[in-house]
């Protein structure tokens, strides 16, 4: 149930998940979803901090709003949520949105988001409803290290450690090395 394409960094994965609650001939639901994963930061994760990151392999997924407003939610208002129904709702149509989203937003974005450098460069800045999205800021310096990149990762520390907008109370950056 999954479409998987490796680039220099990633493995990209546009995946479909039926519901658990499925019966033949009564419910027969399911979602749509993208991301990229990286065993090798996982593994790189692990061994400097002891367990697993957050998210496990997955480096970046399908959350931006930028995606979310491009995503046509005719049977799923957001990416990853079931919606998209065989048997009460038209076939046809279901798989025209399908397509539609992958070629509007699931291909650009894995297309965009190739390797490690885009992802750093380019961090989810808020969620939806415009708070201040930490997780990928803070993620950001995490991929700096892994890929040895020490002094943009402390640039990256810095910037946020000077934003007033991000929470001063989880800035307790230890040092690098």
């Amino acid at each position: 149930m999954e479409y998987h394409r490796k680039t220099k960094d990633f493995k990209q994965v546009i995946w479909h998940r039926c519901s658990k609650n499925n019966m033949t001939g009564h419910i027969i639901d399911f979602e749509v979803g993208y991301y990229n994963l990286c065993p090798k930061f996982k593994r790189w994760y692990k061994a400097k901090y002891g367990k697993n990151p957050i998210g496990g392999e997955v480096v970046i997924g399908n959350k931006n709003i930028e995606c979310q407003e491009k995503w046509n939610g005719k049977y799923n208002k957001h990416i990853g949520v079931f919606g998209y129904d065989l048997i009460n709702k038209n076939i046809e149509d279901q798989f025209d949105v399908i397509v539609e989203n992958l070629v509007n937003v699931m291909v650009p974005y894995l297309d965009f988001y190739c390797d490690f450098e885009k992802v750093i460069d380019n961090p989810r800045l808020t969620i939806p409803g415009g708070e201040i999205d930490i997780f990928s800021q803070l993620r950001q310096i995490e991929h700096c290290l892994f890929l040895g990149m020490s002094e943009k990762a402390e640039t990256i520390a810095n910037s946020l450690i000077n934003n007033k907008q991000f929470p001063k109370t989880i800035v307790n950056i230890e040092p690098w090395n």
